[in-house]
């Protein structure tokens, strides 16, 4: 694995965990996941006997016979469907319950077994649709497990670190299978180099291709997993005509120069094609009613994007959790323009709803002008673009997510527009040749390091603004795009001369004109910014010596 690759993946397995409701799911049909523990509200378990059977009731917990569990939903018959949400009993072979009473188990949940270090076998029952993320992460006794045949999504991490696990027999039921959801499992050790299918999903290549290689994808196979076919030395693929899914960077960082997207194909993960610096162009067969090309870009019809509304803490660390609150409406959405892709200058179609993940991460272009239809920017989406030189901002803009212009080093000057709220964390992380952006007073937050290593930046917006907050706060000098007197014009006659430094001076020193008013008025968000000619959020003896500096001309500028 490259270091570009493993600093990258390492940001991805970030941005999953604490990121999720961030990030656009590309999927629908008969990928749409069923109700997490995210989605659902929870009371507090109620405690019952072994003998007694509860009496359910929608959105709550229980525990019974060694598990609890959560009410997800509720069938015509009366009868309610229910999430295994952790084991705490003590068997070393499981037989997990297909239903309890009127409940009826549908999914495993996420963590709901990990780490368990007694568990060795274990028999999931008919009527179970889905694993969660994690489930059986680190059972490292775990040596055989027996999956159901309405089993049909595993998600990622399901069983890794199951390093025992040798016995594991996938059901054809299988149509999605999350990044890594057998990585370090011994029965994925076990299994020959080449494509590995699992069900009807090509879950990853085992081992290394040769150079210049083609790989053709088996008849029958609905989905390929996410990362699948990550740096390997693919030149060609070919797609079966059964193909229903292509997962997350399913072939980034592979020499693929064409692709073909079979009309069968109604779902995809954030950018398959990722980092595929000879991918000049990527086709779609006539018929396929979810996704199409427009100059060169691959778009997705009707697809789910996340706009962020809120955040609870913008100054918290990146590795640290913090909560979002989002939306998620249907619309168009950019997946990928070719790395090859010899477009300069990209217009977004008015129809786009948002830029997807890493959409245009490592591409060579120059100008981008972004629609008025446009809401959100997300995860990466521009991530590398070195020779992007110019941005234009529509007003319609809501989101700019985490990392979606780091790295965009020719960038020099930025407005964005006036209905922006949010700036994620790494937005414009090295975009070490940032000079300006101006950031209008509809902003609600600025994530801590959204700026950072942009050293030379110097903030624009209006006075008392979350921009003017973020600037003084982490040390970006910032200008009002607002008033007309200059910085250090402390009386505000239009001229800085040394009468502005003795104003300051007399401040400092607490003194009053001779109707007994101070010579700045801190009350004045204007009468304030003028006399902080250094933005540091004092007004001092400092400030009047950068006004004397000015004057003497030791200073182009204030």
């Amino acid at each position: 694995m490259s270091a570009k690759q493993g600093g990258y993946l390492m940001r991805k397995r970030r941005n999953k965990i604490i990121s999720v409701a961030l990030s656009a799911t590309l999927a629908f049909g008969v990928f749409t996941a069923l109700p997490m523990s995210v989605n659902a509200v929870v009371s507090t378990a109620s405690e019952v006997s072994a003998e007694a059977i509860p009496k359910h009731e929608l959105y709550k917990s229980y525990t019974y016979g060694g598990y609890k569990y959560r009410i997800v939903g509720q069938k015509s018959n009366g009868r309610f469907n229910a999430w295994i949400e952790s084991y705490y009993g003590k068997s070393a072979s499981v037989n997990v319950p297909a239903s309890v009473g009127d409940c009826d188990m549908v999914g495993i949940d996420n963590n709901c077994f990990s780490f368990n270090r007694t568990l060795k076998t274990i028999i999931v029952p008919e009527g179970i649709t889905e694993i969660g993320s994690s489930a059986f992460l680190g059972c490292t006794a775990l040596t055989s497990v027996s999956l159901p045949s309405t089993l049909t999504k595993i998600n990622y991490w399901a069983f890794k670190n199951c390093t025992s696990l040798s016995t594991l027999s996938i059901p054809s039921s299988i149509v999605s299978i999350g990044d890594n959801a057998f990585d370090n499992c011994l029965w994925y050790t076990n299994q020959s180099n080449g494509i590995v299918y699992a069900g009807k999903v090509a879950y990853k290549y085992k081992g290394k291709l040769a150079d210049n290689s083609s790989v053709t994808i088996k008849s029958g196979t609905v989905s390929i997993a996410d990362y699948a076919f990550t740096d390997q030395k693919l030149t060609s693929v070919t797609l079966p005509s059964s193909l229903v899914s292509i997962g997350e960077q399913a072939f980034s960082y592979t020499n693929l120069k064409t692709v073909t997207i079979p009309k069968s194909v109604s779902s995809m993960g954030y950018n398959p094609f990722a980092y595929c610096s000879q991918l000049s162009s990527i086709t779609v067969q006539s018929g396929n009613t979810n996704f199409y090309v427009q100059n060169d870009l691959l778009i997705a019809k009707n697809h789910m994007y996340s706009v962020t509304k809120d955040i609870t803490d913008p100054d918290a660390p990146s590795t640290e959790s913090r909560s979002y609150t989002s939306f998620a409406p249907y619309g168009s959405v950019v997946i990928s323009l070719p790395s090859a892709s010899t477009l300069k200058t990209v217009t977004i179609p008015e129809t786009v709803k948002a830029i997807g993940n890493y959409a245009f991460a490592g591409s060579k272009i120059e100008k981008l002008t972004l629609n008025s239809g446009l809401e959100s920017i997300l995860t990466s989406a521009f991530s590398g673009c070195t020779n992007l030189s110019s941005v234009s901002f529509s007003d319609s803009i809501i989101s700019i997510c985490d990392s979606s212009f780091e790295k965009c080093t020719s960038l020099k000057n930025l407005k964005f527009g006036k209905n922006l709220e949010f700036i994620s964390y790494y937005a414009f992380y090295n975009c070490q040749n940032l000079q300006s952006v101006t950031i209008g007073e509809n902003v609600k937050a600025i994530c801590c390091d959204s700026f950072g290593n942009c050293n030379a930046l110097v903030i624009n917006g209006k006075i008392g603004s979350t921009a003017e907050t973020f600037a003084k706060k982490y040390g970006y000098k910032f200008n009002s795009s607002e008033t007309t007197r200059l910085k250090g014009d402390v009386d505000n006659n239009g001229i800085i001369n040394v009468v502005d430094a003795t104003d300051i001076q007399k401040y400092v020193a607490n003194l009053t004109d001779e109707n007994g008013n101070k010579f700045i008025d801190v009350n004045n968000a204007e009468d304030v910014y003028v006399a902080d000619v250094n933005g540091d959020g004092i007004i001092n003896v400092v400030d009047a010596t950068l006004i004397q500096k000015y004057i003497a001309r030791l200073v182009e500028s204030l």
